[in-house]
């Protein structure tokens, strides 16, 4: 399974973290696997046979193409036998620079594009589909995501987010959100209402996944759970086994001693 990332445009920068190709013309398909959160919403665009996705013990077919919102827990994908996919990763505050819908009420959910972005070119999957260069592909979402940044007339300051993002983040969710908020001269209320709405999780889970990814980092590194837990910042491995089931729907003793392909690749980009 290949994968690799591509820059985004100047005028984009400030709300797209990057933009990745996975690919996989030789796969026989696989089982289900894990993907984790890593609290950027995503729009996706499948090149070939979308993936399946697991949902309430139930096998559904992802569309061509929509716009995942955040997820605060696992979902489970399984591919097919070809994978070509382009997404489109947002920082945690990205998506809401081009839409006014509350980032709460997409969390763990796929949404169309054309139920975010009403007026947006309604052709875009066609036009990628016929395109085969993926450099023209990529130019293509790109000037569809430009056009309508463009268009928006009331986009608010997401300054004090980008902020909070970062010492959430270079902490590894270990910064207590309320020094934040007192450095932002805000309320702990009011910055979990502008990361509801402008983000789709609350800071506090914002700081479990970020946790969690740190732990997911350390796997080929630590010796044992116990190192994990303690270099993650966990209170202890009772700790650190509860909040990864919680969040990956498995134990970590397991989790770590299978090999899985996708998950692994999105692991990797998750860096």
């Amino acid at each position: 399974m290949h994968y690799s990332e591509y820059i985004p445009i100047a005028p984009l920068q400030r709300i797209v973290k990057t933009i990745w190709v996975l690919e996989d013309v030789s796969s026989t398909g696989s089982d289900y696997e894990k993907i984790f959160p890593d609290c950027c919403a995503e729009m996706i665009f499948h090149g070939s046979d979308p993936m399946w996705q697991r949902e309430n013990n139930e096998s559904v077919k992802q569309e061509r193409h929509f716009v995942y919102g955040q997820i605060s827990k696992f979902i489970e994908l399984r591919s097919v036998k070809k994978v070509f996919v382009i997404g489109v990763k947002f920082y945690p505050w990205g998506l809401s620079s081009l839409s006014d819908i509350p980032q709460y009420e997409m969390q763990q959910y796929r949404v169309a594009i054309p139920d975010i972005f009403k007026n947006a070119d309604a052709c875009i999957q066609d036009k990628i589909d016929c395109t085969k260069p993926v450099e023209h592909k990529i130019g293509l979402i790109q000037q569809f995501l430009l056009k309508i940044l463009l268009a928006r007339k009331n986009r608010f300051s997401n300054d004090s987010l980008e902020y909070a993002v970062s010492q959430i983040q270079q902490s590894d969710g270990l910064q207590k959100i309320a020094s934040i908020s007192d450095r932002l001269n805000i309320s702990t209320r009011e910055l979990e209402r502008r990361f509801k709405k402008y983000i789709g999780i609350s800071p506090k889970q914002m700081s479990r996944i970020y946790r969690f990814q740190s732990a997911l980092q350390l796997k080929d590194t630590a010796s044992s759970l116990t190192d994990i837990a303690h270099a993650a910042g966990y209170y202890d491995q009772s700790h650190f086994i509860r909040e990864f089931k919680d969040i990956a729907g498995i134990n970590p003793n397991i989790f770590f001693n299978k090999e899985q392909k996708l998950t692994e690749a999105f692991i990797n980009y998750a860096e």
